[in-house]
């Protein structure tokens, strides 16, 4: 008798066969539904799943607590570089990305997994140091009893406040977000890093991500900084 399991997860290319039904797991009744905000709920309609998707950054930083109840597993269904996630105003004198320390960088969450993974990114690449700059965010929702560590310098988005006009008017310099603000969004927004793709090649020949077990140990090493440890 087949196994039967749930899963959630959102509508990727990556698991479009399991979606469909096009590819069936060996010896498992596999029923799937498309969460239209994966990773932001694990139940849809009041059921839980036996599987679902969650953000990487925030199972991390729970593994200290131990509140979530959740237990990872090897599947990856959303892997990408971050490079092109970071979004300057042409108007701040950013030239380089050296030039982010003791700006204004825009954040969606402290913990958003875009946010941990361009974070160290930008430090371990390219010299951002985060105590330098201004953290602005939409919110700063955390684990636990985790509280921002001393050095961390945030300011928290009014709710009637968009980062995309935030940074198209200059309030803040840069912005990381997983939303799409360029190209021909808006006149004064650019990508920090135009030949993103070109890095990303580069990044991935030097790095071997993403390979599952260097991701994993970038974003615990992230998660610490983050999070002061």
């Amino acid at each position: 008798m087949a196994l039967k399991l749930s899963m959630t997860c959102g509508p990727y290319d990556r698991a479009r066969a399991l979606i469909d039904g096009t590819v069936k797991p060996p010896g498992i009744d596999l029923e799937v539904r498309v969460n239209k905000s994966p990773g932001r709920h694990t139940k849809i309609d009041g059921k839980e799943f036996d599987a679902a998707e969650f953000y990487t950054a925030t199972y991390i930083a729970d593994l200290h607590y131990k509140t979530l109840g959740y237990t990872a597993i090897p599947i990856f269904v959303k892997r990408m570089f971050r490079h092109s996630y970071i979004y300057i105003n042409k108007r701040a004198g950013i030239r380089s990305p050296g030039d982010l320390n003791g700006k204004r960088i825009g954040v969606q969450n402290w913990l958003t997994t875009t946010a941990v993974w361009a974070r160290g990114l930008l430090e371990d690449e390219y010299g951002l140091d985060p105590k330098s700059v201004t953290w602005v965010a939409d919110r700063v929702s955390g684990v636990g009893d985790w509280k921002p560590p001393p050095w961390l310098k945030i300011e928290i988005v009014p709710k009637e406040q968009q980062q995309l006009n935030l940074l198209a008017n200059g309030v803040i310099d840069a912005a990381i977000t997983t939303g799409t603000w360029a190209p021909n969004v808006h006149p004064e927004i650019d990508f920090l890093f135009p030949n993103y793709a070109a890095l990303e090649r580069d990044y991935f020949k030097r790095t071997g991500f993403p390979d599952h077990a260097h991701a994993a140990d970038k974003n615990l090493a992230c998660w610490k900084r983050s999070l002061g440890r």
